[in-house]
């Protein structure tokens, strides 16, 4: 897996300190505050900006993340020792890189920065990112807070760092779903489908069973719902391979087609209620409801074609489902925060 070619912030980490000298003297008590970005110049800017009187501990990649957590000496670092109050991870890092979500995970899984308050930074939610929050915000306990790179979110980042800094002082645990004001929050999803079935994570009900696991690995390969549903349920169903001959042949695309429609009728009525609901995971409020959907004027005919909405969130969102990281959080979510309820 590629890593980023690293960049001298030699200058910049000067002016920063410089910078953080200054505010110390004024009274403000910096903090370090770990910074995972494939742009460490662009986040520098950002950083250097709302963020002066704190000292930046930059990461490029969830490579360098894993080497400093096991204590191994950075390129661009400040002399040690270090003391992380807050990271901030970018969600999308670069093409061929583990993302802001796997930076989350390293994050969760280390005993010293298990509670480490983490926000999410991104130049917005408009693609897969927005699923990647949502499952960000599951992986942390159920929320997290979102600033906009390209937004006027800084000052936003400056004033939730001082909170934090005067909770370490009074040695007051900072919540790590806790919402920042004037920041996005976004919150894990849970899938009300409706009748009597009990309330689910979104992550739990797309991704429980083996052959919704083959299915987005299909969908993602063929970009064909009929082909990944034939593929799916051949390997965890009944059906049989194809023969040569034409009757055969006829009967399997037949059996094709009932298995497309059986995953429709699965995943289908969540894609009605997602693209009822604006089609923007993060904007949810954590609840996603068959009940509100079928309360809604166009649900009839939107539930008339649940293949289509399923082909348009499969095409959003299944490259991020068929991830074999994304695959394995299921398995993992029990362990990490286990003393968390869930909704």
């Amino acid at each position: 897996m590629p890593e980023p070619v690293n960049i001298d912030l030699t200058a910049v980490v000067a002016n920063e300190q410089h910078a953080r000298r200054t505010a110390l003297a004024a009274g403000e008590r910096g903090i370090d505050i770990l910074v995972v970005d494939d742009q460490p110049d662009h986040e520098a800017g950002w950083f250097s900006n709302y963020l002066p009187g704190h000292r930046r501990l930059s990461l490029e990649s969830v490579t360098e993340l894993e080497r400093f957590l096991a204590g191994q000496r950075l390129p661009n670092l400040p002399q040690p020792p270090y003391r992380p109050e807050l990271a901030i991870l970018d969600l999308g890092l670069g093409a061929g890189q583990r993302d802001g979500l796997q930076a989350l995970h390293t994050l969760r899984r280390h005993p010293d920065t298990r509670d480490l308050p983490a926000i999410l930074n991104t130049n917005g939610l408009e693609d897969y990112r927005d699923l990647l929050a949502v499952l960000a915000a599951q992986l942390n306990g159920g929320a997290i807070p979102v600033a906009q790179k390209a937004g006027k979110d800084g000052p936003l980042v400056r004033d939730h760092a001082r909170r934090i800094a005067h909770a370490n002082d009074a040695d007051l645990p900072w919540p790590l779903t806790k919402a920042v004001p004037g920041l996005l929050n976004v919150q894990e999803v849970i899938w009300y489908g409706g009748d009597k079935a009990a309330p689910v994570s979104l992550l739990a009900y797309l991704l429980d069973l083996p052959w919704k696991r083959t299915y987005w690995k299909e969908m993602a390969r063929h970009r064909n719902h009929q082909i990944a549903a034939f593929e799916a349920r051949k390997r965890h169903g009944t059906l049989t391979a194809r023969t040569d001959n034409q009757a055969a042949d006829h009967e399997a695309r037949r059996t094709a087609q009932n298995h497309a429609r059986f995953v429709a009728n699965q995943f289908g009525p969540l894609a009605v209620a997602w693209d009822l609901a604006g089609g923007r995971l993060h904007r949810l409020g954590g609840r996603l409801s068959l009940i509100a959907a079928q309360q809604e004027d166009g649900y009839p005919e939107f539930s008339g074609n649940r293949g289509a909405h399923l082909v348009a969130f499969a095409t959003q969102y299944g490259p991020v489902l068929a991830d074999p990281f994304v695959q394995s959080l299921l398995g993992d979510l029990g362990h990490l925060r286990p003393e968390e309820s869930r909704p």
